[in-house]
């Protein structure tokens, strides 16, 4: 009898085994359980409402001298190029030695070009994009120093390129025609070049102005995605590339769309690693439509190796594409978590350009040390959390609860990103009769857990009630309980 008890006990327990494992799966399908690791595609849209296009904006009181080209400069210019032509290195015809000229005058302006004694001021305005991730609900986000700070030099620099064009296209003509000629498209990108470094080893600057915005995506279904726009100001931070190019900044804002941190330390050489970003060029600007430009970009790669910066802290490198506007942006392990920030290439110092392949990551315990310093503990929003399990039930074309978490999201937040095209989209689907609904099934697999577990109880209870065949049920007297008195 007792092995019929203990079988009975044991299939008992298979049974409720049987019903939570039913009932869990039902959980999964709903939504309220989730995988660790995340395919490429949950990833980025999981991530990309945290994910912020960073401007940061310069204006400045800027003082340059005039540009002269004395006499002895072109001299020394025709001596140069009268060289070349018989090293046979330059063609004997106007044009070529115009363009021998040009060349070297601007690959070395310092050395031709000198300063008059009469001065230019101007206002001159210049900004830079990179891309950052929000950690806290209440605005916290990360980015990388060199996005929100330019050191003087590199300053007058931009300042020279994006605040001084009238008068450097103004220098380029007089020099064009005090030399005769014809410029290509080459010659005066050069000359641009050249001048630009030029202004800015003579330049002086005042009564600098620096703003930073971020910008988040709104996609309505059927419109190009627009953008909202946050003043931030810096809380704390590193030095640009080669120091720890870490920025924390802070925007006035709740209930955010957050991101999360990962461990960097558990990365090897090998692993999957995915960034997200909003990367620029010249060519993208030209060929892309401006909404399209506010539409963040996902690639991914591996992680090459790790390695120790100069200053003694290690970075990740990573063969995943990085661009110019990827500065500051997440990268990401397979669940979904932030590992590092996008922030540098190798350069070959032979041509001056990016070695495809070859980009390296600030890791996130380098980010952990700065949140530490301004005691600010990275925090999943709860919108988010709702964002997150609206997502899972709209791949699983549970449209309607996808939908319940949605609405919730807009009415909490509606400015909340992406949310809009979700609800658009969710309801499409229902009203196509796309929509799979588990919530019945779900309360039936846990009535009939709750069934067998409660049946269960109920059999082996009453067996033991009913005891041995042929042996009366004793039941034993038992002392009234002693009371307590005053």
């Amino acid at each position: 009898m007792k092995h019929r008890e203990k079988e009975f006990a044991m299939n008992s327990l298979k049974a409720k085994g049987i019903a939570l494992g039913i009932a869990l799966m039902g959980l999964s399908g709903f939504g309220l359980l989730s995988a660790q690791e995340l395919t490429s595609r949950q990833i980025s849209e999981r991530n990309k409402p945290g994910t912020v296009m960073i401007i940061t904006m310069y204006e400045a009181d800027v003082t340059v001298p005039e540009a002269e080209l004395p006499q002895q400069s072109i001299a020394a210019l025709q001596k140069k190029v009268t060289q070349l032509i018989q090293e046979g290195a330059v063609a004997h015809n106007q044009q070529a030695m115009l363009n021998a000229v040009w060349n070297e005058l601007f690959t070395n302006p310092l050395k031709y070009l000198v300063p008059s004694e009469k001065h230019l001021q101007t206002k001159a305005k210049t900004g830079a994009q990179g891309s950052g991730f929000i950690i806290t609900p209440d605005g916290y986000i990360v980015t990388n120093a060199h996005v929100v700070f330019k050191e003087e030099q590199m300053l007058k620099r931009m300042l020279a390129e994006g605040g001084l064009g009238t008068i450097i296209s103004k220098d380029i003509e007089d020099i064009r025609k005090e030399l005769g000629g014809q410029l290509t498209p080459e010659m005066e990108k050069l000359a641009t070049q050249g001048a630009a470094t030029w202004y800015s080893h003579y330049m002086v600057i005042d009564n600098i102005n620096r703003q930073i915005d971020t910008m988040m995506g709104v996609k309505l279904a059927g419109i190009p995605t627009l953008t909202q726009k946050f003043t931030a100001d810096v809380r704390t931070m590193g030095k640009p590339t080669p120091g720890k190019d870490v920025a924390i900044i802070k925007i006035d804002r709740k209930d955010l769309p957050t991101i999360s941190l990962g461990d960097d330390t558990a990365m090897r050489a090998g692993d999957r690693v995915y960034v997200i970003g909003y990367p620029q060029s010249e060519s993208i600007q030209l060929l892309l439509a401006p909404e399209s430009q506010t539409e963040t970009t996902l690639t991914s790669g591996l992680i090459s190796a790790r390695k120790t910066m100069a200053g003694g802290w290690d970075v990740l490198q990573t063969d995943t594409t990085i661009n110019h506007g990827n500065s500051g942006g997440p990268a990401f392990n397979e669940k979904g978590e932030v590992i590092g920030i996008a922030t540098f290439g190798a350069i070959d110092w032979s041509t001056g350009k990016e070695i495809t392949g070859v980009n390296f990551l600030v890791p996130s315990s380098i980010i952990k040390q700065y949140l530490h310093e301004i005691n600010v503990t990275p925090q999943q929003s709860r919108l988010t959390r709702l964002y997150n399990e609206g997502l899972t039930s709209f791949e699983r074309k549970h449209y309607s609860a996808a939908l319940d978490k949605f609405r919730e999201i807009n009415e909490l937040n509606p400015g909340y990103p992406y949310v809009q095209a979700y609800i658009t989209d969710s309801r499409a689907a229902k009203e196509r009769g796309e929509d799979v609904s588990t919530i019945p099934w779900l309360y039936i697999l846990l009535g009939l857990g709750s069934l067998v577990a409660v049946g269960a109880v109920v059999g082996f209870m009453l067996r033991r009630r009913k005891g041995p065949p042929g042996k009366p049920t004793i039941i034993k007297k038992t002392e009234p309980p002693i009371k307590a008195t005053a």
